[in-house]
């Protein structure tokens, strides 16, 4: 199962901050897993991230939904 759009978007919305021109890249890995979806994102220099995106079972508690690592 792919990512909502809608939820991929929120996601590279609350990482902007960190990632500035953080964009969807073409790379995808062969094999998804059981429970998140990996998703390959550039930021605006074009350096490579890769997105792990978990599925929730309740509604958006705000902030705290969406734990993201920040870089160093």
């Amino acid at each position: 199962m792919a990512v909502d759009p809608a939820v991929l978007a929120d996601v590279l919305d609350r990482l902007r901050p960190q990632l500035p021109g953080i964009e969807v890249d073409r790379w995808a890995p062969s094999v998804q897993g059981a429970v998140g979806q990996v998703v390959g994102v550039r930021d605006g220099n074009g350096s490579p991230y890769v997105v792990k995106v978990y599925p929730t079972t309740t509604p958006p508690a705000g902030p705290s939904r969406w734990p993201c690592w920040t870089p160093s």
